[in-house]
């Protein structure tokens, strides 16, 4: 049995992406449990500069949260390998590395969204100030002498 038929058995309804997705291709990638240089992935696989987007899908709610670990099994190179707990054949396990995965990634959801409200006052204001400066230019480009 491959280990992508394995991954089959024990992931939960609505967690493998469409067969024809970039995401089920990276997937498909991954689940071989070895690790993967990002770059390798990108080139050899044809997932060009969309790489991370399709990453980010799989390790999100939208494919049930993939366990993928940045790892560096290459000195000078970073690389992604699937939690071996999704390949283990044992739906507890593999249960286990998603509550891992949705806990940080709702801790990082969280994050960014206060980061966010902070930011808004002085995003409002940078974006008053430009409007202004753009409204002032088109004042001088209307007066200007022909």
């Amino acid at each position: 049995m491959s280990t992508f038929e394995n991954i089959l058995l024990t992931a939960p309804a609505g967690s493998i992406p469409p067969a024809d997705t970039l995401a089920n291709k990276l997937l498909s990638a991954l689940a071989d449990g070895k690790p993967h240089k990002r770059s390798d992935l990108a080139v050899k696989h044809g997932f060009g500069e969309t790489l991370r987007s399709h990453l980010e899908r799989l390790k999100a709610d939208e494919y049930g949260n993939w366990k993928i670990d940045s790892v560096d099994a290459y000195t000078k190179y970073s690389a992604l390998q699937l939690d071996p707990r999704h390949l283990s054949g044992d739906k507890e396990q593999d249960r286990e590395a998603r509550r891992e995965r949705k806990k940080v990634y709702k801790e990082c959801s969280a994050k960014n969204a206060l980061q966010g409200q902070a930011r808004l006052k002085v995003a409002i204001i940078e974006m008053n100030e430009a409007q202004i400066a753009y409204l002032m230019s088109l004042g001088d480009a209307a007066n200007d002498e022909q």
